[in-house]
Order: C-alpha cells, then structure tokens, then sequence
C-alpha cells in the first residue's frame, strides 16, 4: 500500500513539473534560417524613421517578437518605441516600449506586449521607433536581402527588398514538451529499476 501512495505521490510530482516544464516561449522564424549571418545587411541607425515588417501569424497568439539588433555608441538615452497591428484591418492591437541599454550587440532583443489572441493565419504588422537616436548613437536592425513569402519591409512607408531578422514568440503550454519530458522520465525510472534488479 506504501508504495502504491509513493508511486501516486510521484506521478503527481512528475505531472506537475512537466507541466511547469511545458510552459515555453514558442518561435517562428519570419526569415530565411539557411542564410549565413554573414550575409545579413543593417539598417544603420535608425533616426527619426519608422522601420516596419509586416507577416502572417503561425500561432494562435503572440506576445513579442525578437529581432537581431546592435548598437552603436552610447544608448543608455534611447528608447525603441512600437506596435504591432492587424494589416488588414488597419487596427492597433498592441503597443510597447523598451530601452535600448538592454539590447545585447548582435543578439535577438525581445520586443514585448500585451498577448493578441486568435491571429492564427492573419497578416500582422510591427512597427518600430528609436527615440533619442543622433548619427552616433543608436540602434540597427539585421535584415536578409530577400523578401519571404506574405512579408513586406518599409522603411517610413517605402517598401524595401528586404525581410527583418525577426522572430514571433508565443509563451505558452506546449504538449510536445510536455509528452517529452513525461516519456523521458518515464524511461529513466524504468531503467533504473532493471539496473536495481539486474545488480541486486
């Protein structure tokens, strides 16, 4: 009867870690992934322009994006300000700022907001501004020299032959994960327990 009570309390333990486990940041890349980085262009600093990626949603619901991004000089004074709206429909689904102090030279920066829901298939667009930014300080955006499938990239409304280094992100629970970690647990105990029988 013990060990039927050990076992339960186990796999309740189990189940409740995988379950924290499953809860991940889900991405989609908007960008060719076989292009060598070396090939990738820069924007240059953005100054007083309005750089903009539009692209359809493959989850249900996002709530950032990470886009490959470096700085130059001293930005502890700057801001990226954006929103991301229904190309559609022309509505402003979600805003947000950050600050570009935190942004980590050549890294994907995560541009958060509030999560918009039920977007699966729909065209979206983002928008993004540097406040603060002059000729020596400020920050640039990665991009391929090629535009993917249902994407455009403007820059202050031009179109540009081109396709941000940008990623959506969906935190969410993931079952793939979950079932992952549940099999892989699950094979480890029962391991375990033929080595415990196998040498006792």
């Amino acid at each position: 009867m013990k060990k039927q009570i050990k076992l339960f309390a186990g796999c309740i333990v189990l189940i409740i870690v995988a379950y924290a486990y499953a809860h991940i940041a889900k991405t989609v890349s908007i960008y060719d992934k076989g292009i060598d980085p070396s090939q990738y262009g820069s924007t240059g600093i953005i100054i007083d322009q309005a750089v903009s990626q539009s692209f359809v949603v493959e989850e249900n619901a996002i709530d950032s994006v990470r886009i490959k991004t470096s700085v130059v000089g001293n930005v502890n004074d700057i801001s990226l300000s954006y929103e991301i709206k229904n190309s559609e429909t022309g509505e402003i689904c979600a805003q947000g700022e950050a600050e570009a102090e935190k942004v980590k030279n050549g890294k994907f920066f995560e541009l958060k907001f509030p999560k918009v829901e039920n977007v699966k298939g729909k065209k979206m667009e983002i928008t993004i501004r540097a406040e603060g930014a002059n000729a020596e300080n400020g920050v640039s955006f990665a991009f391929e020299r090629k535009v993917e499938n249902n994407t455009e990239y403007k820059v202050n409304g031009q179109e540009q032959e081109a396709t941000l280094i940008l990623k959506t992100v969906n935190h969410r629970f993931d079952f793939e994960t979950f079932s992952v970690f549940i099999g892989f647990a699950v094979y480890i105990y029962v391991f375990m327990r033929f080595l415990y029988k196998l040498f006792q």
